[in-house]
């Protein structure tokens, strides 16, 4: 019978107001009502199976945490073989303890619990809790949409349920989750309650708020950001943990664990990042993050939209960013740039349309170019016949194309086409007439139209934190229209796909789908900075990683090769490369052909047409001759070989015995030409990407792990005890002020040597120069010198003059690569590394400073990945990682206010007021996210000193009132001064007491100083900051043993100076001439360890009083602003050889020594080959037998070969002959090819 409307209602209903009448809702979590009249909402109450499941949750839910509840356990020891209890008691009643009797038995205080308030106490049977359990639990799981509910209620023994299987794997996974919290298998006892609290754990409703959409409250706003830091990941335990603790507190709205990852789904699915999955050409599947909707929430984002850059751009000082380069400004495709110009709203203009100008004449913009912050054109001028009056576009290259400003064009064509002032054009020029309009103007549609450029960074990396190798091929992306100093945050660093099984090209195939597919319908977005629809294109622009993976990128055998560069066909046979312009071709680049994509296409043609034969030699030779292996194609070449060798010898069913020519054809015909698509390495048919050009020179492999860790190891090799043990007192002694390194550890980089990081060799390669002069051979020492050197001019972000850049950089390269090999001549063929870097010349000129290109983020990045590894359960591991990374990726976009497409599909939303302002007020946040926000310090700002430190003092006790410009600072030299520990310079460096600066000269204008600072100081009444500087002047020579500039006192006396910190310009490094002064180790300290003095001894180096010290040229830190005040004659690299007819005889005379060496180990080898075969023969050898010395002592240097006494001298005289080698060509002892290719390896997997 209904219940009359008299009585009271629920206090978990809400009500409300609908169309002026009142109106009720159910607020039980989960039930989900619309408002509803008195009458419905009892209705709803009586009859509605989800209210009344809901109901019982949130009671039991209640009564357990008031302590009310009897677990089933208790149930059973109470009642053996009794009903089974099922309360069912109201959340507003609380049991009085203080009513119960002393002595009260079990059973009455049970019947007391649940007969509070007039509710009921039920019993039934076990069997019947057992079936109404299971039938309750089969309603949960349909209620929560776990996953097929008569799967998991036929799982638990209920019949009548027919099983499906299911593909929804993120919610099996939940299940486990849920049944894993609360120590719950499947055939254990679970009444429906149970489920349904373990899913809304104990919460109260907390209505949404407005300003923390699209999540349903702070709390769990919060809870997501604790779930997603990057490098912090969050076990399932440790936040059950977490929620555990927010109930405790009494929190309001503490979801359970799967209520909290059902929110995050359904967060990832509305505003997140899509993972798709993908299969290989090779049957491999694996999972990858959309980089459209990366890229995408770049454009919906104001933070970042307003940093992208679209055209190429001539800038007005130097060229720090790569659309400052040649490949922006010459050597790209024009069809990937940016093709419009917006004029205003209504008008846009494209490339490859006829425009007029505002004087009348035409012109056809080729490239938008970007230049004192406006727009130009570089365009094809239009000629109009004076006879004919027919229009010729001067496309032809002879002709210069014009460079125009674009605001000063009047008409595009779709308006001179409405206007009837299209002209008639003439022959040579009706094609280019009938591609008009640009094609891509349809595509736009009315929208603006841009591109987007995408680095790609494919690496191994362990997904292991121990040292356990656990491989993954993965493969990260930048948007490269962002400047450098974004994307080199990790914030703005994004994980594309993972696998263990597909290979990285693979994966970077279905990267190529991704970006095909905008190619033909752009990406359409809300522009952040306009508000209006905006699209985009995607292009790769490079492909960033070691070198052993951008040889597999760019279909390259590596050293095993004849040509064994990437880049060029340099090279050749082992004997060719040891000729005398063999061997001096390795050092010059410009010596070979240049690799291309086009070229590299049809050798693998090639290699497939021989395939085709079945005959596996013929492609191996060819493979090795030209240096191309395709490793994508590879599987089809081998399966080639094979099905032709069963077509020549008639094993195919259905086909005849064929002929070489025969199943070469069928091959041809019937596998390789239709499957192009599937048979290349999709780096060759990506558009806009020369992959042989486009795979620069990676500093941190080629320079850090390269060269230095080449000529570290080496030195190290050197040493022994004693040594090293100087070495580490010189090493500590180094004064890392203006250098921008951690302290250093002499003892540990010494000690653990062959195991150091690139962070770590970037010390070394600063610093080890100045302590090495008498512990190395001269050799050794100028590989030292010429390895600095270029490390700083690598390390550059910023190049005033291309040219001079470009000239420097050749020298130093040449400098490194001639003393290495004056060491080791075989150094310049073996390791492929010193070869390389011949080419970074080039690719400075086409992307600018190369220190834009590094890997150092994405290596670090992969710390994030392998947080998402450890803590998947490893059987989808790509899925698993790309979902959690993804996450991420949608947690920032939330985060810094990107806009997103509500589910309604047209209307764009953005997260509330109160994430947007969290992220911002909050730096920490900001950091572990791995977000820097561009807010460079104040210069002129001070920090103070610690207060025991400040002393406060007149003008008259510092030392700013004895400089020789005191009188200039009279005025505000009133009241007292208090001490600072740094301040901040014009560059934005913290320059600190003893810090190296260049500054404005206070005595006469226009001059740069240098020297040290002595004093900083700050007045308590004015607030102004003040430095002293000790000056030093620059020698007009160069240091003799490091070639760096010097600095001395002016006339040998102190020369102080006092300046405001804005009138500093930069800090830089200096090393003591500890070489001049002889300074030794004669200090004597106490060793500090776990922060406590210790009673042990050490020495340490204490410098001599010889005011002279030498600028660190090999620092880097600020190397660019160091070139620009010195003179550029104490500066710029000098080279080794003076001439290039010097260098080409340096060359010839190591290949001479090179072939003597290769000579006289095949000599070697030989005669191990035949004595060996004289064994196996069964022959015995001449006895060798050592003779004795006149004094008795045993000699070394006589022999006796059978019966007849030899000498050293004699038998090095007969090895001699036998190898056609005088004794003086075969003083170096060349090691086999095998055992350096095996060195090579092994020093590969180190680094």
């Amino acid at each position: 019978m209904p219940r009359t409307t008299s009585k009271p209602l629920p206090d978990y209903l809400t009500s409300g107001e609908v169309d002026g009448k009142d109106a009720w809702r159910c607020a039980l979590p989960g039930c989900g009502s619309d408002w509803m009249s008195r009458k419905s909402i009892w209705q709803h109450i009586d009859n509605n199976k989800t209210h009344i499941a809901r109901l019982a949750a949130a009671e039991r839910s209640q009564t357990r945490r008031s302590g009310l509840s009897i677990s089933q356990q208790n149930n059973d020891d109470i009642f053996d073989d009794g009903p089974a209890l099922l309360p069912s008691a109201h959340p507003d009643a609380p049991m009085d303890v203080d009513d119960l009797d002393e002595e009260a038995s079990a059973d009455d205080i049970l019947c007391r619990c649940f007969n509070l308030n007039g509710f009921d106490f039920l019993m039934e049977t076990k069997a019947d809790a057992k079936n109404k359990e299971r039938a309750a639990l089969a309603e949960s799981f349909k209620t929560f949409a776990l996953f097929d509910p008569a799967q998991a209620a036929s799982s638990l023994g209920a019949d009548g349920f027919s099983t499906a299987p299911s593909d929804r794997w993120e919610e099996e996974d939940t299940l486990t989750n849920i049944l894993r919290e609360h120590s719950i298998s499947l055939d254990g006892k679970l009444d429906g309650d149970d489920i349904q609290r373990m899913a809304y754990g104990h919460q109260n409703t907390v209505s949404s708020d407005p300003g923390w959409k699209p999540y349903s409250s702070k709390l769990i706003f919060l809870l997501d950001v604790f779930d997603n830091l990057p490098r912090n990941p969050v076990s399932d335990s440790l936040l059950r943990v977490l929620l555990w603790m927010l109930e405790e507190l009494n929190v309001d709205g503490v979801p359970s664990l799967y209520a909290f990852r059902k929110e995050q789904r359904e967060l990832r699915d509305r505003s997140g990042v899509p993972t798709l999955r993908f299969k290989s050409v090779h049957g491999n599947y694996y999972f990858s993050n959309d980089i459209r909707a990366i890229i995408a929430n770049d454009y919906t984002c104001r933070l970042t939209r307003q940093q992208l850059h679209f055209y190429p751009e001539i800038p007005d000082g130097p060229i720090s960013e790569v659309w400052h380069a040649e490949k922006w400004r010459h050597d790209m495709d024009v069809s990937t740039l940016t093709p419009m110009y917006i004029a205003d709203r209504a008008t846009h203009y494209y490339v490859r349309e006829l425009a007029q100008d505002k004087s009348g004449a035409f012109y056809v913009p080729v490239r938008w170019v970007m230049q004192h912050g406006e727009m130009y054109a570089d365009a094809w001028r239009v000629e109009i016949s004076q006879t004919s009056g027919h229009a010729r576009i001067l496309s032809d290259p002879r002709h210069d194309l014009a460079f125009i400003r674009a605001d000063s064009l009047r008409r595009n064509f779709l308006a001179l086409k409405e206007d009837g002032l299209l002209p008639q054009f003439s022959k040579k020029s009706r094609e280019l007439e009938k591609k008009m309009p640009n094609p891509l103007r349809a595509l736009a549609d009315g929208d603006p139209l841009y591109s987007s450029f995408v680095d790609l960074h494919p690496d191994d990396v362990s997904g292991n934190r121990s040292k356990s190798w656990n491989k993954h091929i993965n493969v990260y992306m930048t948007h490269r229209n962002l400047p450098r100093s974004t994307v080199h945050q990790e914030f703005h660093h994004h994980f594309v796909s993972t696998s263990q099984h597909a290979s990285a090209l693979e994966q970077l195939d279905a990267v190529k789908t991704m970006i095909d597919s905008t190619h033909s319908k752009p990406v359409q977005v809300r522009d952040a900075t306009t508000g209006e629809s905006a699209k985009f294109r995607i292009f790769a622009h490079a492909e960033l990683a070691d070198n052993p993976m951008q040889d597999e990128l760019s279909c390259h055998m590596c050293g095993n090769a004849s040509h064994n560069c990437r880049k060029c066909m340099s090279g050749g046979t082992h004997a060719e490369k040891m000729t005398d312009d063999g061997y001096h071709a390795l050092f010059s680049p410009s010596a070979a052909e240049s690799r291309s994509s086009f070229e590299t296409r049809l050798e693998v043609l090639r290699q497939l047409n021989l395939a085709c034969t079945g005959v596996s030699d013929h492609v191996e030779r060819r493979q090795t001759m030209t240096g191309v292996n395709d490793s994508y194609a590879q599987p089809w070449i081998d399966k080639l070989i094979e099905r032709a060798r069963a077509l020549r010898a008639g094993k195919v069913e259905g086909k005849p015995k064929m002929t070489i020519a025969q199943a070469s054809a069928e091959l041809w015909n019937s596998v390789v030409l239709p499957n192009q698509d599937k048979i290349f390495n999709p780096n060759l048919r990506m558009i806009g990407l020369n992959i042989h050009q486009d795979t620069p020179v990676e500093i941190l492999h080629s320079i850090l792990l390269g060269i230095i860790k080449y000529i570290w190891r080496h030195s190290l090799s050197l040493w022994n005890d004693k040594i090293k043990a100087t070495f580490v007192l010189r090493l500590q002694s180094t004064d890392i002020l203006g250098l921008s390194v951690p302290p250093i550890r002499a003892g540990y980089l010494t000690q653990y040597g062959r195991s150091l990081v690139g962070r770590q060799l970037k010390t070394v390669g600063q610093t080890v120069v100045f302590h090495i002069h008498d512990i190395v051979d001269k050799e050794v020492f100028d590989v030292w010198k010429a390895v600095g050197e270029l490390t700083a001019l690598l390390w550059l972000p910023e190049i005033d003059d291309m040219k001079e850049y470009t000239h420097d950089l050749e020298i130093a390269v040449a400098n490194v690569i001639d003393a290495f090999c004056i060491i080791d001549p075989g150094k310049i063929i073996w390791k492929i590394k010193l070869h390389l870097i011949t080419h970074s010349p080039d690719d400075a000129r086409r992307f600018g400073p190369l220190v834009g290109l590094s890997t150092e983020v994405s290596e670090c990045f992969n710390a994030v990945f392998r947080a998402c590894s450890i803590y998947s359960n490893h059987h989808a591991p790509s899925r698993d990682i790309a979902l959690q990374l993804a996450a991420q990726e949608g947690l920032k976009h939330r985060l810094i206010g990107g806009w997103w497409l509500a589910e309604d599909g047209e209307t764009w939303v953005q997260s509330g007021s109160g994430i947007r302002g969290f992220f911002e007020k909050h730096p920490q946040l900001q950091l572990h996210m791995g977000w820097s926000v561009a807010k460079p310090p104040v210069p002129g700002t001070a920090r103070l000193a610690p207060v025991q430190e400040r002393q406060p003092r007149s003008w008259s006790a510092t030392l700013a009132a004895t400089t020789i410009n005191a009188a200039d600072y009279a005025s505000q030299s009133a009241g007292e001064w208090t001490a600072c520990t740094s301040f901040i310079a014009a560059s934005g460096d913290t320059c600190r007491k003893a810090s190296w600066v260049a500054a404005d000269s206070p005595t006469e204008p226009g001059k740069t100083i240098f020297g040290r600072v002595i004093e900083i100081i700050v007045s308590t009444e004015s607030a102004n900051v003040l430095c002293v500087l000790d000056v030093f002047q620059q020698s007009k020579d160069r240091h003799p043993m490091y070639s760096m500039p010097v600095l001395r006192r002016p006339l040998g006396e102190e020369h102080r100076v006092v300046l405001k910190p804005t009138s500093i310009h930069f800090d830089f490094n200096t090393q003591h001439d500890c070489l001049a002064a002889k300074c030794s180790a004669t200090g004597e300290r106490r060793t500090t360890q776990e922060r406590i003095q210790t009673d042990n001894i050490e020495v340490f180096i204490v410098h001599a009083a010889l005011d002279v010290y030498i600028v660190n040229l090999h620092a880097l830190h600020n190397a660019h602003r160091l070139r620009r005040v010195f003179d550029r004659q104490l500066t710029a690299p000098i080279a080794s050889s003076l001439t290039a007819e010097a260098r080409r005889k340096l060359h010839d005379s190591l290949a001479e020594k090179l072939r003597g060496s290769a000579a006289a180990s095949k000599a070697a080898r030989e005669a191990e080959k035949e004595a060996s075969a004289l064994n196996t023969q069964g022959q015995s050898l001449p006895k060798r037998k050592r003779i004795d010395s006149p004094t008795g002592e045993h000699g070394a240097s006589e022999f006796v070969t059978g019966d007849r006494e030899e000498s050293g001298e004699e038998v090095a005289a007969r090895v001699s002959r036998s190898s056609g080698l005088t004794p003086s060509m075969g003083t170096i002892k060349l090691p086999s090819r095998a055992s350096l290719q095996q060195r090579e390896a092994a020093a590969a997997g180190g680094a």
